[in-house]
């Protein structure tokens, strides 16, 4: 993990991009960050990922239509992926 300053001038720790994640409330979702957020200031967006679920429709229906922008701290390392 790196820490990095988000557009809200916060500071936070991000895993890297082609990390696999599971989600904790749902764990039967998946995915892999597939890239980074940045708001229009070139600072990272307090909702850093873009998520790529295995299972998109699923995903949808558990999150909604926002499933592929997660809050960080939803979001766990699925070790050894």
């Amino acid at each position: 993990m790196s820490s990095v300053e988000t557009s809200d001038g916060s500071f936070i720790e991000v895993l890297p991009v082609g990390t696999k994640v599971r989600h904790k409330r749902h764990p039967e979702l998946i995915g892999e960050i597939v890239h980074y957020e940045y708001h229009e200031s070139g600072k990272l967006s307090p909702l850093p990922y873009c998520v790529h679920w295995i299972d998109g429709k699923r995903a949808h229906i558990l999150l909604g239509w926002f499933s592929i922008y997660p809050a960080r701290d939803e979001l766990e390392e699925v070790l050894g992926g």
